[in-house]
């Protein structure tokens, strides 16, 4: 039987007792490369694989094996680093817009100092009154005296808007126990039902003298 050695380029391991065939065929499955070295029956020392006569051919045409790659891999970082970035943005954003509800308090007076001090017959007059208290757990809106489902608050002021015209800024009353959110809830129904204005009430004992 016709044998073939095979060695690994710089190993001192030898295979032997190889036939043509398996040499062929560890070859063709990645198991030697073109710079190792082989030695057959006849060959006086050994041989690269790219320079014997027998395998010359075959290790110029088929090409080296390459690592695998996951075709499903994806790389979740710019997704994770853009979805960082909005919700810095949209954290910001609100921020600045609640912020921006607190600024709107009508400016004071030439030389006033302190709260603008309304009176009733401005109210009457100039503007629509809401309350906000806290009943059982939960706010309860009232417009001039009549309470209103929080889901109705916009229509209502609405409809006291088209009757009364000349009502164009909201006073709000609100108890210190009414959560801010609340507010700001009201404020927001005010713009939406056509009110340009909004002031809030302080109570007699949080005024200055």
């Amino acid at each position: 039987m016709t044998t073939w050695k095979v060695r690994q380029e710089g190993s001192p391991q030898v295979r032997s007792d190889l036939s043509l065939q398996q040499v062929l065929e560890n070859l063709e499955e990645g198991e030697w490369g073109p710079t190792d070295e082989v030695r057959g029956p006849d060959d006086p020392d050994w041989k690269q694989f790219e320079d014997h006569p027998v395998f010359a051919d075959a290790v110029a045409f088929e090409p080296l094996p390459t690592p695998e790659q996951d075709e499903t891999h994806v790389d979740m970082t710019p997704l994770i680093d853009v979805t960082m970035v909005l919700l810095v943005f949209f954290i910001l954003l609100f921020t600045y817009s609640v912020l921006e509800k607190r600024l709107e308090a009508p400016n004071a007076r030439a030389g006033q100092v302190g709260p603008r001090v309304i009176t009733p017959a401005e109210v009457e007059k100039q503007m629509i009154m809401v309350s906000a208290r806290r009943e059982n757990g939960k706010t309860v809106f009232r417009i001039e005296d009549k309470e209103v489902p929080r889901e109705r608050l916009e229509a209502e002021m609405a409809s006291f808007v088209r009757q009364t015209p000349e009502h164009t800024t909201l006073l709000l009353d609100a108890s210190p126990d009414v959560p801010h959110g609340d507010t700001v809830f009201v404020e927001d129904k005010a713009k939406g039902a056509g009110i340009k204005g909004v002031m809030l009430l302080v109570p007699p004992e949080e005024k200055k003298p």
